[in-house]
């Protein structure tokens, strides 16, 4: 009950004067690495899966790809696209920067040799087969 009281409390503080017309800018210090961990969704059919993940602002040249039994990991880096000396006149940043790996372990084991990627709009599109059941026994 103490730790909440205290909590609506910094709130109240923190949203004080933010809807007021003579409300001061808000000082941010940016640190100097955010790492995020982005959002995908996964397509699984007979013969492959699609993993859609969504990397807005991210430089296709710094994706790097691994695929290993059952697991694929994508990594990357979102840059901050300002000057620091811009970033202090910012009143909010929420969009995350640094590097970031997502990692997605699939039910079946798949064939890394297969693995393509298309990255378009800000999302990138995995592909890679499925090594089916009787190939797994092998």
């Amino acid at each position: 009950m103490e730790a909440s009281r205290y909590l609506s409390t910094d709130i109240a503080r923190v949203l004080s004067g933010v809807f007021e017309d003579n409300a001061r800018p808000v000082h941010i210090a940016l640190p100097e690495r955010w790492d995020f961990e982005p959002v995908f969704d996964l397509k699984e059919t007979m013969r492959d899966y699609v993993v859609f993940i969504d990397l807005p602002g991210i430089d296709e040249d710094t994706l790097r790809f691994q695929c290993d039994g059952r697991k694929l990991s994508v990594h990357g880096t979102r840059e901050f696209d300002h000057d620091k000396e811009d970033a202090e006149e910012f009143t909010r940043i929420e969009r995350p920067y640094g590097s970031f790996c997502c990692t997605i372990t699939f039910q079946h084991k798949v064939d890394s040799n297969t693995l393509t990627a298309k990255y378009r709009r800000g999302v990138l599109r995995v592909r890679v087969s499925r090594i089916n059941e009787q190939e797994e026994e092998k």
